[in-house]
């Protein structure tokens, strides 16, 4: 056949369930915001367990809010369990 079967999901992903992580892209950008994309930030939202916060690129307060509303943004940065820095940024 033109294209192999793809080998099947490991079982910790094949498990998974989006109500239990929720992976939201923040920024995809470069280092420089534009109006249309911010700076590289990843927030994984594990709603009872809190959050992860990976890359924490400028803005991304702002972005959580976008998303999750005052409320919900507030809630979220209580409940962070780790903020993740890769690399040095700008600000």
């Amino acid at each position: 056949p033109p294209c192999a079967a793809a080998p099947p999901l490991p079982a910790c992903v094949s498990r998974g369930d989006r109500r239990k992580l929720l992976a939201c892209f923040l920024g995809t950008g470069c280092a420089v915001p534009s109006k249309h994309r911010a700076p590289a930030s990843i927030y994984l939202h594990a709603f009872d367990s809190g959050g992860v916060l990976l890359d924490a690129g400028e803005g991304s307060v702002g972005q959580l809010l976008r998303l999750f509303g005052p409320k919900g943004a507030a809630s979220a940065l209580r409940r962070l369990r780790l903020i993740w820095i890769s690399h040095a940024h700008a600000d």
